[in-house]
């Protein structure tokens, strides 16, 4: 499995997060009940806890297991 780095997942939250939106969206969020930075710090939050549980699986699996290339290609994906 190739995997392309989606232009660093963690990052890219990480400014979504630290980024106010435009008023537009703000007012599209309000009218539909949605907290959008409450939203995007979740999103970072569960971005890292993945890369985290993944270290974890990652530092337990055999070599010769197949699963460890997917396992790094997911990690590398969370830059």
């Amino acid at each position: 499995m190739t995997v392309t780095p989606s232009i660093t997942l963690i990052t890219t939250a990480e400014q979504v997060a630290a980024t106010a939106f435009d008023a537009v969206s703000v007012q599209n969020a309000g009218a539909r009940d949605v907290d959008l930075k409450g939203m995007a710090n979740q999103a970072l939050l569960q971005l890292l806890e993945a890369k985290k549980t993944l270290t974890a699986i990652l530092n337990v699996t055999d070599t010769a297991d197949p699963q460890l290339v997917a396992i790094s290609d997911m990690l590398a994906s969370l830059v």
